[in-house]
């Protein structure tokens, strides 16, 4: 089976669009993605928060609160 690769104008405009929106939604993002970072922390379901933060952050900013909060995994070998 033959792996689709992106171009990198597809790259790059892919780029552009994540940061449009994070730009256009910084502050909710941030709003939510501190709310993110305390919701494990208060025993809330993270999943329900994740749902909203979803709205108006990116996959990376999701990871990078969870890493605040959790620290970076590193899988055992």
């Amino acid at each position: 089976m033959e792996i689709s690769r992106a171009t990198e104008a597809e790259k790059q405009s892919q780029l552009a669009r994540v940061h449009d929106v994070q730009e256009e939604r910084g502050e909710a993002a941030a709003e939510d993605l501190d709310r993110l970072k305390r919701a494990p922390v208060a025993g809330e379901n993270v999943f329900a928060v994740i749902i909203g933060v979803a709205r108006v952050a990116s996959l990376g900013q999701i990871t990078r609160a969870f890493e605040e909060v959790g620290g970076l995994y590193r899988r055992r070998l």
